[in-house]
């Protein structure tokens, strides 16, 4: 409920959360992935990675944004996507994430 209360409007940039009283702190962007995330100093503690399938948005997948995405993260970050696409996982793990298919949710069958 805190979340959708302090939802930011769909529009291009990035847009910082505090919720919780202070113990989450959730960086959500909307535009480019590339863009954002060499602006943005941060080191993530988890990912949550919905940039839709592969072939809809190949630029989030692309492995300048893998590398990335491992550049902000520190020992220990757990990465989840909506996607369970082959060639995703496997950059995934090349880039020193422990990938895993699990059960999925609604009419989605897998998901890592």
């Amino acid at each position: 409920r805190e979340l959708i209360e302090n939802y930011p409007p769909l529009i291009k940039g990035t847009h910082r959360l505090v919720l919780g009283g202070g113990a989450i702190r959730l960086t959500l962007c909307f535009g480019d992935v590339l863009d954002a995330w060499n602006e943005l100093e941060f080191v993530a503690d988890a990912w949550f990675l919905d940039g839709f399938a592969p072939s809809l948005n190949p630029d989030m997948w692309l492995e300048k944004a893998i590398h990335q995405i491992r550049a902000h993260s520190q020992p220990g970050t757990t990465l989840a996507t909506f996607t369970s696409v082959g060639r995703v996982r496997r950059a995934l793990s090349e880039a020193g994430f422990e990938m895993q298919k699990v059960p999925g949710f609604g009419r989605k069958r897998e998901m890592l």
